[in-house]
């Protein structure tokens, strides 16, 4: 497994990566059901090393289609579309729910939008090559995305103290 630096990783534009926990014995970023929701909508940690998840794409707030910077306005979605349903296809983009579930406030999907939808990445200072990924409205200060398991062992995404330290593996 090849650990890319964010610089050498999105040189070029749109550039798919796979981001893998390296403060929690491994795992990947991928999305899941939960009780709460009939389509895979939950950010979650995937158990194991060797399943990657779902590769991911950033996106600059400002430029769509322009390169990615440390510490600027993100989407952050998932760039496959699984069917939620018959035909309908399951939204992809990042974003913080709206209400809290088990006291916290977990990373879900939905549409394109700005509302609860902008992120940064930001370089972490506990691990080599590695990064934490900030939830950061507009005009407010931002809060780390982090680890928690829910009461029915999903391992979610949801907002934090205690970032979860991230390294981006280009998927193929």
């Amino acid at each position: 497994m090849a650990i890319i630096r964010l610089a050498a990783l999105f040189v070029a534009l749109s550039v798919n990566a796979h981001l893998i926990s390296c403060t929690t014995g491994g795992g990947v970023i991928g999305r899941a059901k939960s009780k709460y929701s009939s389509c895979a909508t939950n950010v979650v940690q995937q158990p194991g090393e060797i399943n990657r998840g779902g590769a991911v794409v950033f996106n600059p707030k400002l430029d769509l289609h322009g390169p990615v910077k440390e510490s600027s306005d993100l989407f952050i979605h998932f760039n496959a579309f699984p069917l939620c349903g018959i035909i309908t296809p399951a939204p992809t983009i990042w974003r913080v729910g709206s209400a809290q579930i088990d006291g916290h406030y977990f990373l879900l999907t939905g549409p394109y939008g700005i509302k609860n939808r902008l992120f940064h990445i930001v370089k972490s200072v506990g691990h080599n090559n590695s990064y934490k990924i900030m939830f950061c409205p507009s005009g407010s200060s931002c809060k780390a995305v982090g680890l928690f398991i829910d009461a029915d062992g999903l391992h979610r995404l949801g907002l934090t103290d205690t970032s979860l330290d991230v390294v981006f593996v280009k998927a193929k």
